[in-house]
């Protein structure tokens, strides 16, 4: 309705009072779209609108948040108790973001083990080219710091690094974990995310020893479950493992 009545007010070239009116409708209307909000189980890139760089995480243990051109670094979007708040987990490195030890104007956002520790953010529509801002409760709108390359809690607008868009990753099959057995038939694998288990692989977890002293193990199918260490067996080749939302 806005924009035919913003059309229809300039085609007439009416006065200037009812072209402003038209402009300011036009753009209240935009203020209040609806911004689509991130499905669970779907898995998402974050860019940065003004740099064009993706957000992921560093996997060391007090991880700051970056920018880098990742574009494996994926996001899954987990809801938090109230409608339209969300956890946001890193799906490679299975950490979710934080705000803590600080937020605010300049604070770096930090990673967490948990949902304990990890801070709910909102999204919101700016009104421009699919921009978005990110805000943590409590926080700053989420902001790219050009000079260090983190990813900083900062106020911004929709034409600073402020703004980001979310993606929902189109083919999640083309992101994957390579793992090479060697001759000996047998490798070692843990990771943060769950993935998919090559049919040609076998996965086994360790159980318990027997009175021997035996090591028993338990083969698992299907869905490698995140944060779980297995013995794979399979002939000498590279192998792709999916990534799984």
């Amino acid at each position: 309705t806005a924009l035919a009545a913003a059309k229809s007010a300039a085609e007439a070239n009416t006065s200037a009072a009812a072209n402003s009116a038209a402009q300011t409708a036009l753009q209240a209307a935009v203020d209040g779209l609806k911004t689509i909000q991130p499905e669970e189980g779907v898995l998402y890139t974050v860019k940065n609108a003004y740099s064009g760089v993706y957000m992921n995480l560093n996997d060391i243990a007090t991880a700051t948040v970056w920018s880098g051109a990742a574009l494996n670094e994926v996001f899954s979007f987990v809801p938090a108790e109230n409608d339209g708040e969300f956890y946001m987990y890193n799906v490679k490195r299975g950490r979710y973001l934080s705000n803590n030890p600080g937020h605010g104007g300049g604070h770096i956002i930090f990673a967490a083990d948990n949902t304990n520790d990890a801070v709910v953010v909102t999204i919101k529509n700016l009104g421009a080219e699919n921009r978005v801002s990110i805000t943590p409760a409590g926080g700053a709108t989420i902001h790219h710091d050009a000079g260090q390359g983190v990813v900083v809690a900062w106020n911004g607008d929709k034409n600073s690094r402020s703004a980001w868009v979310v993606e929902e990753v189109a083919n999640p099959a083309e992101l994957v974990h390579t793992l090479t057995v060697s001759e000996a038939g047998y490798a070692t694998l843990y990771l943060a995310c769950d993935v998919v288990i090559p049919e040609t692989v076998e996965a086994y977890i360790a159980t318990e020893f027997d009175e021997e002293g035996n090591l028993e193990l338990t083969q698992i199918t299907g869905i490698l479950p995140a944060k779980t260490a297995v013995i794979v067996k399979a002939a000498a080749e590279s192998y792709t493992f999916a990534y799984s939302a």
